[in-house]
């Protein structure tokens, strides 16, 4: 039993310090979820789909890959750093500020990223936003439609943080794997389901800072939670969710493995650490402020407000 699942963490939790190889794919991840996600629907992308997109598999014009990056980066960092009400703090404000900022828009009468596309809103429709309800209630009012990557991030740090508190770490990752597997088998909700599923790359990112051969096998039943989602939930499968997680769960991994001194200084770049840095907020914003703009102005406006709003935010935060 020790051989298969004793170890803690590959390296010790090492307060807020980020790893190279999370640095670069959470950099990564954020250039791509707004590009898949505000540039895609604003700029006619079809020659990218026909090169790229199709003979890859890969859905959501890069978009889903990059969510995926940022969940792998999350799962690991939940191990490899401690945990805090502050980080946790930080991990959802990026929520609750995008919501405010998209029911005031709305309310103006601008555009933005929703599900189902919205022209007003309610009280109701704000808290169950804030609060995270609506990410897995069908046909709920989404004001933040990427939402659930918050959820799934507080979720990581909390998984961590309870494989970091017992003997055989790797046995929370696999605890997850079932209780998701479960969920998606028995909760009859495209959006729980696709949360679920999700919640298989943040397992993939952890075990990847767990020792022990028992993450040999949870990390492909991890990944096998978006193949069971799509054979649920047929409006799923159109995505190729599997596809793409294997792609990024391979990349996180090779990050990983083979982070050395020449990872080390791309990550300490400014721009891939800064970008790393805002990576949340950078995903949440674009579909508000970025979407709003892009409508009224141009795409390279909304992307160019997006980062602006970014660094304001983040410009905040500090001072905080």
């Amino acid at each position: 039993m020790n051989a298969l699942v004793t170890t803690g963490p590959v390296a010790e939790p090492s307060g807020t310090t980020t790893p190279p190889a999370a640095v670069l794919v959470r950099a990564a991840g954020a250039v791509l979820v707004v590009y898949g996600y505000l540039v895609g629907q604003h700029v006619d992308l079809s020659a990218v789909r026909a090169l790229l997109n199709r003979p890859l598999g890969i859905g959501e014009d890069f978009g889903a890959l990059g969510v995926m990056l940022l969940l792998a980066a999350a799962g690991h960092l939940g191990v490899v750093r401690r945990p805090s009400v502050k980080a946790a703090a930080l991990t959802y404000l990026p929520l609750a500020v995008t919501v405010v900022i998209a029911a005031g828009l709305v309310a103006a009468g601008a555009p933005i990223w929703s599900a189902p596309t919205a022209d007003h809103t309610s009280a109701l429709a704000v808290a169950g936003n804030l609060g995270l309800v609506n990410q897995l209630v069908a046909d709920a009012p989404l004001l933040a439609p990427l939402g659930w990557v918050v959820l799934l991030e507080l979720l990581a740090s909390a998984t961590g943080a309870l494989a970091r508190a017992i003997p055989w770490p790797v046995l929370v990752p696999a605890a997850h794997v079932v209780v998701a597997a479960l969920v998606i088998a028995l909760v009859d909700d495209p959006r729980v389901a696709n949360a679920a599923a999700f919640s298989g790359v943040v397992v993939i990112g952890q075990v990847s800072a767990l020792r022990g051969r028992l993450r040999f096998a949870v990390a492909p039943a991890a990944w096998s939670l978006l193949v069971l989602a799509e054979h649920r939930q047929p409006g799923l499968a159109k995505w190729w969710y599997a596809l793409t997680a294997a792609y990024a769960s391979l990349l996180f991994t090779t990050a990983v493995v083979f982070a050395g001194a020449t990872a080390a200084r791309v990550a300490g770049n400014r721009v891939v650490a800064w970008l790393a840095d805002h990576a949340t907020w950078l995903a949440l914003l674009q579909g508000a402020i970025g979407f709003a703009v892009a409508s009224a102005v141009h795409p390279a406006a909304g992307v160019v407000a997006t980062v602006a709003a970014t660094a304001a935010a983040g410009w905040a935060v500090r001072r905080w």
